[in-house]
This record gives C-alpha cells, structure tokens and sequence, in this order.
C-alpha cells in the first residue's frame, strides 16, 4: 500500500510541473533549455557510471527498506 500511495504522489508531482510549462513563456524556456539538457546529460552520465560501479546499490537498499 506504501509504495502505490508514493508512486501516485510521484506522479501527481511530475503532472504538475508538466502543467506549469504554458505558464512558464517561450522566451523563458528557450532560455533555460540548454542548461537544462546539460544537467539532464550529465545525470544520465553520473548514473551509468554509478551503475557500473555498483554505487547504486546502496540506494536501492535504502528504498526497500
């Protein structure tokens, strides 16, 4: 039941910021988008690396528990 209720609180989170993109302005979103896909980039590459390391495994503990 604990993680359903999370997962639709994730979720609910993830609509929202979504539905504040009209409100937000072009001009703001071109902007920022290029910082944006950097950071997003550079996520991807952190998390690969932690992956292959195995550095990722601690985190999943925590989640189970």
């Amino acid at each position: 039941m604990r993680k359903n209720r999370s997962a639709g609180i994730f979720g609910g989170l993830m609509l929202l910021s979504w539905l504040t993109i009209p409100f937000i302005g072009r001009q703001h979103i071109k902007r920022y988008l290029s910082s944006t896909m950097f950071i997003s980039f550079l996520m991807m590459v952190e998390s690969y690396i932690a992956e292959k390391r195995s550095g990722g495994y601690f985190l999943i503990l925590l989640i189970h528990i």
